[in-house]
């Protein structure tokens, strides 16, 4: 398709088309592409889960499968990982989740109520930008995997650095 730009200049232009299927929660609060694979992640709300989204275009239908479950009503942020690990954050509890084939395998609860988005860094580093209050935390992710779930929300700078976590920036 093309779209002419202000000065009358011809470009490329998305195409919008609408698709069938079943809706696969009430409400789909981030829509990631999935790392290489053509698919789509899912965070929805309000029972917190994650699910996979394939697109037929040729069939202008998508299909739906869950990918997991969390403990947080609602998902805000997903990254798919370059290990292929799936990193969420989640509302109104600000947890931050890492799954690997579905299972958790590291968990936090942040000291904020949101988080609303993650941006990959490199294959180690994570940056996990938040609400209530707005802050900005870079995450090692092979030292949260490691130091594995917690459910409690966690206050002390010293006990988040210890899994990894510390704080970037504040506003």
């Amino acid at each position: 398709e093309l779209a002419p730009r202000s000065e009358g200049r011809l470009v490329s232009a998305p195409v919008v088309r609408e698709l069938t299927g079943q809706a696969p929660a009430e409400l789909m609060w981030t829509l990631e592409p999935d790392l290489g694979s053509g698919n789509w992640l899912i965070g929805s709300g309000p029972d917190g889960r994650i699910f996979e989204l394939t697109v037929d275009a040729a069939a202008t239908s998508f299909t739906s499968r869950e990918l997991a479950k969390l403990d947080d009503p609602q998902v805000f942020a997903l990254r798919r990982l370059p290990d292929g690990a799936i990193l969420a954050g989640t509302s109104p509890r600000g947890g931050l989740t890492l799954l690997r084939e579905g299972q958790t395998v590291a968990r936090v609860g942040l000291p904020v109520d949101s988080v609303f988005d993650l941006l990959v860094v490199d294959a180690n580093t994570v940056l996990v930008a938040t609400g209530n209050p707005g802050r900005i935390y870079r995450v090692d992710v092979n030292a949260f995997a490691a130091r594995g779930i917690t459910l409690d929300k966690v206050t002390d700078r010293a006990k988040l650095a210890d899994r990894g976590i510390t704080l970037f920036g504040e506003i």
